[in-house]
């Protein structure tokens, strides 16, 4: 239970308009195994059911704050670190659900390494798009390099120390609208370690009103900012193309376009050669996650009909791939090579 006013967590969610999904979220976190928190939720000028469907929980963990005025997610965030009371603060969305085991992992892990300043865990999608595991990197070097292209860690799966974001003066910046969280995990792994657990603790709802729909265009043009950003810091000024390759690396080919491997490769390259010039990530763990984008590049351009092998093998990308998967591209190279002569695969796969 709750030991006075200094619970060991906070769990925050931030709700508008949300009674189609809130009863879910807030049994989700009640039946927690672990049982030392603050259930602060923070409801931002909701006009339908939601704090009737709140008000009918009868328990003390659970602290109702209204705002005065709408102040929207961000400054909403915002305003729940400053009101937690939890040495964790564990994020919470209105409209998902965490499973039972969820704080009480994420606080232990927190517990035993007081060096990482936030936690997050792997997700499973529910709703509309049913059964898709949201996996990221758990250690902090494979974080910060997968940084650089998209959110490493799942915002609503978030638990993170409140005085170590308090010490570095980090919060969400309104200035970075619907990828809040992608730009404060960014900043964030500059100044302490960041970490996952490979485990699925969270069940995140993909409907028509989620963010990433609601806002897709707005969404995209911050996370191209925070590339621009990021890229800079490696000494590049990427080009608009330059720009496009990067966020479809990241994304595994938005638009279903499949991008020429030697478009793809000549970025590639000067990320590698940027990085070895300025040694701004761990080299082991930035070419090693450059060599997984450069083999999943071969096998779309192999999909797609198009002459492969060559560019990837001569690359010096390619010795970022282990010579397994270096082999095994080789040999389905040959298979597709093989069949295509026979007349079994047409000229687009």
């Amino acid at each position: 239970m709750v030991t006075g006013t200094s619970p060991l967590a906070t769990v925050l969610m931030p709700i508008h308009d949300g009674e189609a999904f809130v009863a879910g979220a807030i049994e989700s976190i009640l039946g927690q195994t672990f049982r030392d928190f603050e259930f602060l939720i923070i409801d931002d000028g909701s006009t339908d059911k939601s704090i009737e469907i709140i008000a009918n929980y009868d328990d003390p963990r659970i602290r109702l704050v209204r705002n005065e005025e709408r102040l929207r997610l961000i400054r909403t965030l915002n305003r729940g670190l400053e009101l937690a009371r939890g040495k964790y603060v564990a994020r919470m969305d209105a409209d998902d659900v965490s499973l039972p085991e969820r704080l009480e992992r994420q606080v232990a892990f927190m517990e035993a390494n007081p060096a990482v300043g936030a936690c997050g865990t792997w997700a499973v999608t529910i709703g509309d798009v049913d059964g898709a595991v949201w996996r990221y990197p758990e250690g902090a070097e494979g974080i910060r390099c997968r940084l650089l292209f998209d959110s490493a860690i799942s915002h609503p799966t978030v638990c993170m120390r409140r005085d170590a974001f308090a010490r570095h003066r980090l919060q969400f910046d309104e200035a970075y609208p619907h990828a809040e969280d992608y730009e404060l995990w960014s900043r964030a792994s500059e100044a302490f370690p960041l970490a996952n657990l490979a485990s699925v603790l969270l069940r995140y709802r993909t409907h028509a009103g989620s963010v990433s729909r609601q806002h897709h265009d707005g969404q995209e043009a911050t996370v191209k900012r925070i590339h621009r950003e990021r890229l800079s810091r490696l000494g590049l000024t990427p080009t608009e193309e330059e720009l496009f390759i990067h966020r479809w690396v990241s994304a595994g080919g938005p638009a279903g376009e499949i991008l020429p491997l030697s478009d793809t490769g000549s970025w590639l390259e000067k990320l590698l050669h940027a990085n070895e010039a300025h040694e701004r990530y761990p080299r082991p763990d930035f070419e090693q996650l450059l060599g997984r984008f450069w083999l999943a590049a071969a096998y779309r351009n192999l999909a797609a009909g198009r002459p492969a092998l060559t560019r990837f093998i001569g690359s010096p990308l390619a010795r970022c791939v282990d010579w397994k998967n270096r082999a095994r591209l080789v040999g389905h190279a040959a298979k597709r090579a093989v069949r295509r002569r026979s007349g079994r695969v047409g000229p687009q796969g």
